[in-house]
Parts: structure tokens; C-alpha cells; sequence
């Protein structure tokens, strides 16, 4: 009984210490975009830049126009392959005019009728981009009701509960409920909605940009650039709004200590960006057309239709990098031909030397393990 507690023991020993010495060392894995021609796997661990990878030949082959045949969605520079022909999917909000159910933003929820997106029988809203422009959905038990966004001062508890335009936030340093304001109007010091909103377009904020400001534990603050190409272990390391530890790709060496990498930034908070989104929100608001990450740069939608030359201005403002959002580069590309990717791996090619590192501070964790470990060795000298 003994001996076996002590494999088990041992076991755990070394599972502790292989986890301590993986987790002190992350970042995100940086996936290739390849040029047209070059050598692809199709499991989508690389991306073809404007193209797709072709699952017989393996090579990058480039994506089709509209109204080419094709057979899947990533064959299409429209982003979506109907009726075996390149055509526009998902651009079509509830209420908005569509060719058939692949038009609507949520197929599974909606249907083409009458060549307008409206709820299947029995489906409602779970989400706000469920809803027509300027309306959010209220959720009670299962069931979800779209309705009439907040002006000015008016109720919210997420950007969504709000008018295209405006955001969700304080009205004053001292209050203490959200309500819907201005972006760009909170300064220094002043107090903020840091609530974490994935769907939000990320310059779309009631901290001033324009000044270098953002939204940390509450109150708006100075935005601490990492310098390009710094080192890191973590995303942590990289204080940055909007920025990622990219994985060092460069050098065999990091590789093999745990994949250290560079801080990479993805969103800039600046002047210029804060006029070229008020430039895109005016169009927006003209034109009524939805405002989130969705609807950017998915062709044949409002915005694209409307007011490509704002979003495509405005794709200067962002650098798309990490592994969960890279998909997203060739839909930007190819809606914005004059939008410049920055590939960090490129950028930051010099290989860096890293010491290996000793067992983390952290490691005091395992003084239990070590203890019992230590009783299983003088158990079996001893022959107990």
C-alpha cells in the first residue's frame, strides 16, 4: 500500500513541476500568413493571405470574386459562398433586407421572408446584435424582447442599452449608476466604465483618446506603451491597452524555453484615431447602420455599403495579430485594400537569448509534494 501511494507520489511530484515551469512562460501563438503559392496545412494553423488553402494541392490559392462557383465560404473574397456562387452572408440585421437566410447576421435564429430578416417561429433575442440598429434585447427567463436604445442620460448597463453613438458610462465622478453618454469626454482622472466588452469596437470609449487615455479600474489613465519588439514571458508583462505577447518565433532557443515573445500592440489610442472613428460614427448614424466589430467589415452590410472609406480609414488605427483574431485579417483586406498588416514576427526578426529561467517563485508550492516525496524515499531505504 505503501509503495503504491509513493508512485503516486511521485507521480504528482513531477506533474507539479512540469505545470510550474509551462505556466510561468506564455504568449500567444502568432499564426502564419501566407503568400499566394505558398506550401499550407488545412487544419488552419496558417492563414493564405487573400486566399485559402487548398485542401488537395496544399498550396495558397487565391479567393475568388463575387458571383465566381465555389464550394465553401473561405473560397470568396466576399466572405461567403451562396448558392455555389461568391456572394455577401451575414450582413443583414433584423428588419433589414436579405436574398435568403445566409444574409441575416443569425441564421440559426432567423429566416429571409419576403426578402426581409425576421425571427424564426419560436426564436427571439438572446444578444443585441440579435436586434435592429439602436434597439437592445431584454432577456427575461428564455425568452428575449428587441427594444428602443437609451438617449442621452438614459438607462444602460452595456454600450448596447445605448444609441449607436454613444456609450455607457458615468455622468460625473461622483454617480454611481451607468447611464449613456458621449464618448471621449472623460479626462484624466476621471471616473470610468472598465466593464470588459468583446463586441465593442475597441476606440469606442468614454476615456479621451485623443489625450492617450484609457479606462483602468475605473478611473482613466495614461496609456503605457510597451516599447515594440520588448520582451515577454506573459500578457501581463506588456502594460499597453490592447496589447498581446506575441510568441518569439525567430529563435530555436526561446522556442524551447516555453515560447517567450513581444509585446505586440493591436489597438492605438490616439488623436488621429479618435477623429477618424468620429468621422466613421457621423457615417454611421446618417446612414443608420449598426456600430460593432461584426458589422466593420462584413461586405454587402450597411457600413461597408455606406461608409467604406471611414472604415477602412479607420483600420489604421488597429494591427490584428493574435492567433483568435487572424481569421479576421483577410475580411479586412479584402474590404480595405489600402490596410497594412503588421507582422510582428518580421518586424522583430532578430532572434533573442534567454537564460533559463530557475523554478518560479512560486515553486514554494511544492514543498508539500517535496516533503512527501522526500518520506517516500527514506520509507523505501528503510524497507517500511
Amino acid at each position: 500500500m505503501i509503495k503504491m501511494n509513493c508512485k503516486f507520489i511521485n507521480y504528482l511530484f513531477v506533474i507539479l513541476v512540469i505545470c510550474s515551469i509551462v505556466n510561468c512562460q506564455q504568449c500567444s501563438t502568432d499564426i502564419p500568413l501566407l503568400a499566394i503559392g505558398a506550401t499550407c496545412k488545412a487544419d488552419q494553423t496558417n492563414i493564405c493571405k487573400l486566399g485559402y488553402c487548398n485542401s488537395t494541392t496544399l498550396k495558397c490559392v487565391a479567393q475568388k470574386a463575387k458571383d465566381s462557383a465555389c464550394t465553401a465560404n473561405n473560397e470568396c473574397l466576399t466572405g461567403g459562398c451562396v448558392s455555389s456562387k461568391c456572394g455577401y452572408i451575414g450582413y443583414a440585421f433584423l428588419g433589414d433586407d436579405c436574398v435568403d437566410d445566409s444574409s441575416c447576421v443569425n441564421p440559426t435564429k432567423m429566416e429571409c421572408t419576403s426578402n426581409i430578416c425576421a425571427f424564426k417561429s419560436g426564436q427571439s433575442c438572446a444578444v443585441a446584435t440579435d436586434c435592429a440598429n439602436n434597439q437592445y434585447c431584454k432577456v427575461t427567463g428564455a425568452t428575449g424582447e428587441c427594444l428602443a436604445s437609451s438617449d442621452v442620460n438614459g438607462a444602460c448597463q452595456s454600450r448596447y442599452d445605448c444609441k449607436e453613438n454613444l456609450v455607457c458610462s458615468y455622468s460625473d465622478n461622483t454617480n454611481t449608476t451607468l447611464s449613456c453618454q458621449l464618448p471621449y469626454t472623460k479626462q484624466a482622472g476621471d471616473k470610468c466604465n472598465s466593464e470588459d466588452d468583446p463586441s465593442r469596437i475597441p476606440f469606442f470609449y468614454d476615456c479621451d483618446i485623443s489625450k492617450g487615455l484609457m479606462c483602468s479600474n475605473s478611473k482613466c489613465v495614461a496609456n503605457s506603451v510597451s516599447q515594440q519588439c520588448s520582451l515577454c514571458m506573459t500578457a501581463t508583462d506588456c502594460k499597453g491597452y490592447g496589447e498581446s505577447c506575441m510568441c518569439n518565433t525567430n529563435s530555436s532557443e526561446v522556442v524551447e524555453l516555453g515560447k517567450a515573445g513581444f509585446c505586440s500592440q493591436g489597438v492605438y489610442i490616439t488623436s488621429a484615431c479618435k477623429t477618424t472613428f468620429t468621422e466613421l460614427m457621423t457615417c454611421a448614424v446618417d446612414n443608420n447602420c449598426p456600430m460593432n466589430q461584426r458589422s466593420l467589415f462584413t461586405q454587402g452590410g450597411c457600413l461597408q455599403t455606406n461608409c467604406n472609406t471611414e472604415a477602412c480609414k479607420m483600420s489604421s488605427c488597429f494591427n490584428v495579430a493574435d492567433s483568435t483574431s487572424k481569421g479576421f485579417i483577410n475580411m479586412v483586406l479584402s474590404a480595405c485594400t489600402n490596410y497594412k498588416y503588421t507582422d510582428i514576427q518580421s518586424e522583430c526578426s532578430v532572434p533573442i537569448t534567454v537564460t533559463p529561467s530557475p523554478l518560479p517563485s512560486s515553486s514554494s508550492s511544492l514543498l508539500p509534494a517535496l516533503t512527501l516525496w522526500f518520506i517516500c524515499i527514506i520509507l523505501a531505504i528503510l524497507k517500511i
